[in-house]
């Protein structure tokens, strides 16, 4: 009897040290994915906005059409951080942060209907059909 259960044992053993560290190595990979993703995303955003408000310095002002534009003030996921800043239009807006992400990663499919979302909106911001509220 007892040598029928040392098989069973080594397999269980073996069930349950090697299953667990597969699935955790698997998972550490995804996290770390996903950090990387939100750091490339972070960037991205950070260069987009430094480069809009490039575009917006007082002394360039004459020949562009930078006003006032109520944007999110930064990429993080919280909803009360809209501010009115001093910005190009809305369409060169999400062309700008669009350029830069799309220069770090390929965006996944529900970034991609946001960026669409984004520049129908955009669009119809500027051409004064909805306000940016």
């Amino acid at each position: 009897m007892v040598r029928q259960l040392r098989p069973l044992a080594a397999y269980l053993v073996l069930f349950l040290v090697l299953l667990p560290g597969c699935a955790t190595s698997r998972t550490r990979g995804r996290a770390t994915d996903f950090v990387d993703r939100l750091r490339l995303n972070t960037q991205a955003w950070m260069a987009a906005r430094g480069g809009l408000q490039a575009m917006c310095y007082p002394a360039l002002m004459a020949n562009n059409q930078c006003g006032q534009r109520l944007v999110k003030a930064s990429d993080a996921s919280r909803t009360n951080d809209w501010s009115w800043q001093l910005l190009p239009p809305y369409q060169t807006i999400v062309a700008t942060h669009e350029g830069e992400l799309r220069a770090r990663q390929a965006p996944y499919p529900f970034e991609e209907f946001m960026l669409g979302t984004s520049r129908y909106l955009a669009a119809h911001a500027d051409a004064g059909t909805i306000t940016p509220e």
